[in-house]
């Protein structure tokens, strides 16, 4: 199991991330952040920094620009 200190960079950047939307957003109610937080923690806990690199970096080039753009014929 990952400790702080030997933790990958961006699994900490995201864990820090989501520890921030979870606590400075209502869009999840406060009966289901435990849950949130398990199954969010469960897969940090295991996730592969390359992996997670790669997903963050797809949503970088597809999602956000298709979730940007002002029409939807494509």
């Amino acid at each position: 199991m990952n400790t702080l200190k030997t933790e990958a960079p961006i699994i900490r950047r995201i864990r820090a991330l989501f520890e921030s939307l979870m606590t400075e957003s209502e869009v999840i109610p406060a009966t289901f952040r435990p849950v949130a937080r398990n199954l969010v923690e469960n897969y940090i806990r295991k996730a592969d920094p390359e992996q997670v690199r790669a997903i963050i970096v797809r949503i970088q080039v597809e999602i956000i620009p298709w979730l940007l753009r002002e029409d939807d014929n494509h």
